[in-house]
């Protein structure tokens, strides 16, 4: 059985998922509080800048993004792909004006790319490459007030980036094919910021955020909108087998069993 709503805080990323190969970053902001973020994908976190307030939503827990508030991930060389990307973020669109940045891999120096929006109801996807940025913008297509599946590719090979709503593709770009990104050293990723400065703070609630070191295909980013949390681990089944103890009740004289799941708690049978 896979997970059909936001999954328990400490799940990680299943690595024989189909669409989990090269999952580098997979955030299901499911702690409720604290100021960090779990990647489920690896052992790092998402520090939490400003207090983004969190919120109980109809996707589970959410953090929400004013403008003032944001994440930030170490800077690591695995962020660092080669060979294309895939941005993915569950956001309620909370502003009439721009959206701002989502996600962005980007120290100035060391450049990968950009999930954003450039305008009122807008949606970008960028990448930064050494034969120049390509970039896939759409109109305003963004509704204020709902949930959006939003997602940004690049594949390298074919130099195309595309801008994706709800799985399906809204903006494409093409560049040089087989163009390398910027730099060569660790980057860090910002979450509703710009890690090389302050000056593309994002808006809106955030449910899910995921990252890629290759292009998703449309197939896969239409199963990711339609539930990304089907991306982690399943719950473990029930396991009676997983601990037992044994004992009598004296008033009946019944033996009891009781099973002891470390995920699950306890329960008896006689």
């Amino acid at each position: 059985m896979r997970w059909t709503s936001k999954p328990s805080f400490g799940t990680r990323v299943d690595p024989a998922h189909p669409i989990g190969r090269g999952c580098l970053l997979a955030i299901a902001v499911n702690a409720g509080q604290g100021i960090t973020l779990a990647n489920a994908a690896w052992s790092d976190a998402c520090t939490l800048a400003g207090a983004p307030a969190w919120a109980s939503t109809d996707q589970g827990h959410g953090l929400g993004f004013t403008g003032t508030q944001y994440g930030l991930l170490p800077a690591s060389t695995r962020y660092r792909p080669s060979s294309g990307f895939t941005f993915a973020a569950r956001v309620f669109i909370t502003s009439a004006t721009n959206l701002s940045t989502v996600i962005r891999l980007d120290d100035g120096t060391n450049r990968i790319g950009i999930l954003d929006g450039v305008g009122t109801g807008t949606l970008r996807a960028l990448a930064f490459t050494t034969a120049g940025n390509v970039a896939a913008v759409t109109g305003a297509v963004l509704v204020q007030n709902t949930w959006a599946d939003l997602a940004a590719t690049y594949d390298s090979a074919t130099a195309v980036a595309t801008a994706y709503l709800n799985g399906v593709p809204v903006a494409t770009a093409t560049g040089t094919p087989g163009a390398a990104f910027v730099g060569s050293g660790a980057v860090p990723v910002g979450l509703f910021v710009n890690p090389n400065g302050l000056g593309s703070i994002g808006r809106g609630t955030l449910a899910f955020a995921a990252m890629f070191g290759r292009a998703l295909s449309r197939t896969e980013l239409v199963a990711l909108a339609a539930n990304p949390w089907d991306l982690f681990e399943p719950p473990a089944p029930w396991r009676e087998d997983l601990m037992s103890a044994y004992y009598y009740a004296p008033a009946s004289a019944s033996t009891w069993r009781r099973t002891i799941s470390p995920r699950f708690g306890s329960r008896s049978a006689t």
